[in-house]
Order: structure tokens, then sequence, then C-alpha cells
């Protein structure tokens, strides 16, 4: 008898759809050189990735590229192998980066995804200060506390739309991702 198997959890990852599959196929065993190279495949894997950051910035209402070769300003347009190194990303770049202005302060959730919730703790352990704010049983901040931790330091401000892994699914909750997939929005996978 054959074993039958459900996946249920669709939020964390899922089957790659085959547009995508197909799109990506011949960088994943053929074209597949370092885009950071001189030699011809590699400057072909950067003019895919180049071309793959201009339908994904025109998705997203990004700012334009800065020449005439698509290439988007560095941090622009920043391809992840997943949420958690986003998460870590995000929110290490913008704290160690420019946009902080020297501020220290972060706030956050008390429910966030661990990889948001480890970024603070290793943020704090440098020396940022990280407020973690309380939800009622829903899941919502608590938006006085929030009006009451903001300060001249705070640099960032990091809380989900929605968390799977702690809400109960028979709620309704959904699946969150720091730029949500629009239904509609006029985007499609990128086909080379």
């Amino acid at each position: 008898m054959e074993k039958r198997f459900v996946y249920a959890d669709n939020a964390a990852t899922t089957p790659m759809s085959e547009t995508a599959f197909n799109a990506m196929k011949p960088w994943l065993t053929e074209n597949y050189g370092n885009p950071s190279s001189l030699y011809r495949i590699g400057r072909a894997a950067k003019e895919a990735l180049n071309d793959a950051r201009t339908v994904v910035g025109k998705c997203l209402n990004a700012a334009e590229p800065v020449n005439e070769k698509n290439d988007y300003a560095p941090g622009e347009i920043v391809f992840t192998g997943g949420g958690s190194q986003a998460d870590n990303l995000a929110i290490r770049g913008f704290m160690h980066g420019p946009s902080s202005k020297g501020r220290k302060h972060i706030i956050t959730s008390k429910i966030e995804h661990h990889a948001v919730l480890y970024t603070c703790e290793a943020l704090e352990k440098e020396g940022y200060r990280v407020t973690y704010l309380n939800v009622d049983k829903e899941g919502r901040v608590d938006l006085e506390q929030l009006k009451n931790e903001l300060s001249e330091d705070t640099a960032l401000v990091s809380v989900m739309a929605a968390n799977t892994d702690q809400a109960d699914c028979r709620a309704g909750a959904f699946g969150w991702r720091k730029v949500p997939h629009r239904r509609g929005s006029g985007c499609r996978p990128y086909a080379h």
C-alpha cells in the first residue's frame, strides 16, 4: 500500500511552480555562472539577474534603474535564500546603515518570527536597545505601549502582519511576507 503524504506547512515553503521552475532551469543546470565574474557565462548570469531585478522592481514600484543596463542601486533589489535571511538582512542592514542615523532603538513584538527575535537579541548584545511590545489574544500589538515607547532614538519598528507559527489556524490566520504578493498586481513569474 502506498503511503500518502500531506504537507501542511505551506506558509513556510511550497513546491516551486512549474512556471518558476522552467524559468530557472537553464540557470540551475547550464548557465550557472558567477554573476560577479568577467567571463561570458558569468556576464549572462548578471544580465539575467538584472532582468529579474527589473521585473521585481516594476512589480514593487521600486526606484528606476541607475543606468541603461538596468542595474539597480546597491540595496534596491536584493534576492535572498528565504524569509529568515531576508529578516536578518533587512534589520541588520537598516540598523548598521546610514538610514538609522545613529539611532539605536528597535521596537518589535514579543511574537515575531525567530529570525526577527534572534536578530534583535544579537543586536542587543552589540549595544542596541530593543523594546518587545505586548500583544493581545488576537496577536495585535498594544498601540498605547507602542506610542509610549517611540522616542528620538527609535530607528526601526518591525512588526509582522500575521504569524502562522503562533496563531490558531482555525481562526483564519494567513502567512506573512516582508513584501506580500498581491493577487491581480499584474506581476507574473520571471521568465527569461
